[in-house]
């Protein structure tokens, strides 16, 4: 009767192990990056009695969670790539939303600079409108400092968050070496604390929504992390970590370099997909183009004013016109442009010697607005419209693809989820079935006691 109660012992603890297990499960139905765990039960040796054999009960063998590498590989990709796109989408959205805004934007701002110039042509020597003339002409000079200042900025809070999450890249590396020391604490795989292992695939899903990273996991399930492909930079080399610094290269926009401090030192240019990924194209797709295209508008402009300015006479009609645009001598392009005069009497409206009333220069200039003048075709109008339009482009194509890869993302945490995710029906159907067992293995610890009880009583 001893072999029935050990048996009974045995399979009250298995099941008592198990009810634990399946509580842990529904306890952590909403922790973000709990994996289901199961139990797995096996059969103890049997007792050979003259030509049969005679079960002996059965053990715990390991508690394993629910893990499928394909699904979580799916999911680091479709995270990091959706990722990519939330940058893009923001600070794209945020430079549209400026140069496209009737307060902020240049055309209300040209609009009223050549209108003014159309007023003064009716009335050359009026010198209110040629006050008038000024006031918008500065207006316009400030708009493009203002513009640029802005586009600065959104360099500098790209730069703060490129800084950010090199630095967030960094620890994260930091925190896998930690883990993959207590992975190698333990060779096989299938015996690795599950809430270790869930914390190792919680550091490579957020480091894959940094960077593009390519994982490589070992017989005790730690791991090495690549950038982007196999043969790409080292992130996690076992027990090292690379670590990363960046490096902006002014008055390069679009120029950073992120630099490797293990193997090959140098910039890295393997960095791809994930918010890192996003925030280089930001840069290098969005904000250097549009500052660019901003500063060729603002030297056009300061140009083709110029050249009218300067071959016409001032309101005295002696004096041949000098520049009306230029730079503050620091800044070139359109944080630098400058309104050069400030008498009104300085405006070259008219085109003749001793001719006050002349308005032939002012006409010139105010049909500037429609000229094609810009070194790729189109007006000055046309040329801040399609700076606009082209950010505006890359908004939508960014929101198309995001709405493409949510659902491949989507999809991915799906079939994540059927592998991983606690499912509360399964959960309760398992209470039921552990229960039972576990209330059968106390009955036959019962019957046990009480076949024993009754040999002693024979005796």
């Amino acid at each position: 009767m001893a072999d029935l109660l050990s048996i009974g012992a045995s399979a009250s603890q298995i099941y008592k192990s198990a009810l634990s297990t399946v509580s842990n499960n529904i306890a952590n139905l909403t922790t973000e990056g709990y994996s289901r765990q199961s139990i797995n039960i096996s059969e103890n040796a049997p007792d050979r009695l003259g030509q049969t054999y005679l079960g002996t009960g059965a053990t715990v063998d390991t508690i394993t969670r629910g893990f499928n590498a394909f699904a979580e590989n799916n999911l680091r990709q479709s995270k990091g790539e959706l990722s990519t796109q939330d940058q893009l989408i923001n600070y794209a959205s945020q430079v549209v939303d400026v140069l496209g805004s009737d307060s902020a934007g240049l055309n209300q701002a040209m609009d009223r600079f050549f209108a003014s110039a159309g007023d003064l042509s009716i009335d050359p020597a009026s010198t209110t409108l040629r006050s008038a003339f000024l006031n918008e002409a500065e207006g316009l000079a400030i708009r493009f400092n203002e513009l640029a200042g802005y586009l600065n900025d959104v360099e500098q809070d790209t730069q703060f968050d490129i800084d950010a999450k090199t630095v967030r890249l960094n620890n994260l590396a930091q925190q896998l070496v930690a883990i993959n020391a207590e992975l190698e604490g333990n060779f096989d795989l299938k015996n690795q604390p599950p809430a270790l292992l869930d914390q190792r695939d919680r550091t490579l899903l957020e480091m894959a929504e940094i960077a593009n990273i390519h994982v490589t996991e070992g017989k005790s399930g730690a791991v090495n992390v690549r950038l982007d492909n196999a043969f790409g930079t080292m992130v996690v080399d076992n027990n090292r970590a690379n670590q990363f610094s960046t490096q902006f290269n002014q008055p390069q926009v679009g120029s950073v370099e992120i630099i490797s401090s293990y193997g090959v030192l140098g910039n890295v240019t393997d960095l791809t997909g994930g918010a890192l990924g996003g925030l280089l194209s930001v840069r290098s797709q969005v904000l250097l183009p549009t500052i660019t295209k901003l500063d060729d508008l603002a030297n056009t402009l300061t140009s083709e004013v110029n050249a009218i300015q300067t071959s016409g006479y001032d309101g005295d009609g002696i004096n041949v016109g000098t520049a009306m645009f230029g730079d503050d001598g620091v800044t070139t392009g359109a944080a630098g442009l400058t309104l050069l005069i400030n008498d009104p009497k300085d405006i070259a409206a008219a085109q003749q010697a001793n001719s006050p009333g002349d308005n032939s220069n002012m006409v010139l200039l105010s049909r500037l607005q429609t000229e094609d003048v810009m070194t790729d075709g189109g007006s000055l109008t046309d040329g801040y419209n399609s700076i606009v339009t082209s950010v505006g482009s890359q908004v939508t194509l960014a929101k198309i693809s995001r709405e493409a890869l949510q659902v491949v993302y989507d999809q991915a945490v799906a079939e994540n989820d059927q592998v991983s995710g606690v499912n509360l029906d399964e959960e309760a159907a398992d209470l039921i079935r552990y229960q039972q067992a576990f209330q059968a293995s106390a009955k036959i610890i019962e019957v046990s006691s009480k076949l024993f009880d009754a040999i002693l009583a024979v005796r």
